[in-house]
């Protein structure tokens, strides 16, 4: 029989590569029927218990931004914290901040001039916005005899609309002990209201200089107007008196309860004034909100970056892989952050990251693999060996395998880096990317081997675009041997593949080929452009510390 050759084709390089040996070994230990229940079974149950912490791992997200370390705003919060809070076991109150704006063509509220004094203040008050926020008659005005010292007894905005609904909804705020002040034979308690402003002190001006006599009362009043009108103005109105903050504090309401009280303090209303309310509550509120939507928009995009990876893999089997990596990972990485955002603050803006990082990168190396194993599997067998599959997942996992580990590695990193931010919200958003990272990795590189060593003709099968019956048990697939000439060369001994003058070189390629070549020389150009923008504007970059940048454009706290 004469020699056609074709034992020499046969045994010749194949355009496959072939994996590393540990790798190897690796593979086929992972395709034993106990190794892939337990790797199957290991993300199950971590994906389990991340989807029932999800709610506890929300409810401890932060949205408040903390004192930094070493700020003065750190130290003011422990020295109320160590003399205050902690030694008297009171409750730290919550703010409700409602904004007062003259609407009449910007006219102050009152005389703004450094130089009046309080009667002529007094005077020029705009009664609408005095009436909203304390009666001019309401001071709970009361006066009794000890001995010589005649006791005067204020109550300032006991009947206002803020106190009302505030006592009403927050109880325990109203339980406040008196101020005492005294003047020679004179003593004057004095209730703080459970919120203040400039209305509810100068109300408080005025009720002093008509209730306590020709004799006392203005001397009285006048102290007021010095001592603790004056002293607080620039920071309960604008310098131009056009607008007037109130600050209330609430003490012993839970969320529910606050919002609702900051938004009947929003339903105020006065001729000629335009009001605004906000609070960390409400802010709060949005932020979730906004959190909720983006969460929402990252679900709804899923469908069309899964419809874009099946079009690239022209199999939508494979995309399964990808649904089942994006779960799994973000499940396990809220599993994992839930003892984290219980012992350090962690910002509610880090699910939202989190989801993001997962499902691009998810994708991503889903992309990477799940290609290069199409590549390794012939496309006239008929039917895979547990051979064929596992030297197609080693050289899988030998080539994008180890691009997925090193870009995720590299990743991670960067994102590791913003621990160095001395702000824990946004260096906890760095952790939170991170875990999601690390998760992306594990779950890409194990759980997806698995899947394709568990299913190997299922996932194989691309016969329209895998909407056929092919490979699965009740489907028609043909299990005639596997093709001799294909069976050989994925199992013979063969080399690196190297590319012949016969392959198509690409646009992409072209480009790598002379970044390689030209490597050093771009890196000199970058450097050269890179350093004078870095010196020019870098110096000119300012950082502002709030909750704006976490709250949605539009909504009623913004």
């Amino acid at each position: 029989m004469p020699d056609t050759g074709l034992k020499d084709d046969v045994n010749a390089p194949t355009a496959s590569t072939q994996p590393a040996g540990w790798i190897r070994k690796l593979v086929t230990a992972g395709n034993t029927r106990c190794c892939k229940i337990a790797i199957i079974s290991l993300w199950t149950g971590l994906s389990i218990g991340g989807i029932a912490a999800m709610p506890s791992f929300m409810a401890a997200l932060k949205s408040s931004i903390p004192p930094v370390h070493g700020t003065d705003a750190k130290a003011a919060s422990d020295a109320m914290d160590k003399y205050f809070y902690g030694p008297l076991g009171g409750e730290k109150p919550s703010e409700v901040a409602m904004l007062a704006s003259n609407a009449r063509n910007g006219v102050p509220l009152m005389n703004c001039s450094h130089d009046a004094d309080y009667s002529t203040v007094l005077a020029t008050t705009n009664m609408d916005w005095m009436n909203v926020f304390a009666q001019p008659a309401d001071a709970g005005f009361q006066q009794d005899k000890v001995g010589n010292t005649t006791v005067y007894t204020f109550r300032p905005g006991s009947l206002s609309a803020i106190t009302n609904i505030t006592c009403e909804r927050c109880a325990s705020t109203c339980n406040s002990k008196p101020s005492s002040f005294y003047l020679s034979n004179t003593q004057i308690n004095l209730y703080i209201p459970p919120f203040m402003n400039a209305a509810l002190l100068l109300n408080l001006v005025n009720v002093t200089h008509h209730s306590l006599g020709k004799d006392k009362g203005p001397m009285v009043a006048s102290y007021l107007y010095q001592e603790l009108y004056l002293p607080l103005r620039s920071s309960v109105l604008t310098p131009d008196c056009v607008n007037s903050l109130t600050a209330v504090s609430l003490v012993g309401c839970d969320d529910k309860t606050e919002r609702k009280v900051a938004e009947q303090f929003h339903d105020l209303t006065a001729v000629g004034l335009s009001m605004t309310t906000t609070s960390m509550q409400l802010m709060s509120k949005n932020i979730q909100e906004g959190v909720d939507a983006t969460m929402t928009l990252s679900t709804l995009t899923l469908p069309l970056a899964l419809l874009v990876l099946a079009l690239m893999l022209s199999n939508v089997r494979l995309v399964i892989c990808t649904v089942l990596n994006v779960g799994a990972a973000i499940s396990c990485s809220f599993l994992l952050m839930l003892p984290i955002a219980e012992l350090v603050d962690v910002t509610s803006s880090a699910p939202s990251m989190m989801i993001a990082v997962a499902l691009a990168m998810s994708i991503d190396y889903s992309l990477f693999l799940l290609s290069r194993f199409q590549s390794e599997i012939p496309k006239d067998l008929n039917t895979l060996t547990d051979e064929v599959s596992e030297r197609a997942v080693g050289v899988m996992l030998s080539t994008s395998g180890r691009i997925v580990l090193v870009s995720g590695g590299t990743l991670l990193l960067c994102f590791m880096m913003m621990l160095v931010i001395p702000v824990s919200l946004i260096s906890m958003m760095g952790v939170a990317a991170a875990v999601t990272v690390l998760f992306t990795i594990l779950v890409a590189l194990t759980l997806t081997p698995t899947l394709l060593l568990c299913f190997p003709n299922f996932f194989t099968s691309s016969r329209r675009f895998g909407f056929s019956m092919d490979g699965l048990c009740c489907g028609q697939s043909d299990p005639d041997q596997i093709s001799e000439l294909s069976y050989t060369s994925l199992t013979a001994d063969t080399t690196d593949h190297q590319p012949s003058s016969a392959d198509p070189q690409t646009c992409w390629s072209r480009v790598g080929s002379l970044t390689q070549r030209y490597a050093m020389p771009l890196l000199l150009v970058l450097f050269a452009l890179a350093v004078p923008l870095m010196a020019v504007y870098v110096p000119k970059f300012k950082h502002a510390l709030g909750m704006i940048p976490m709250m949605p454009r539009g909504t009623d706290s913004y």
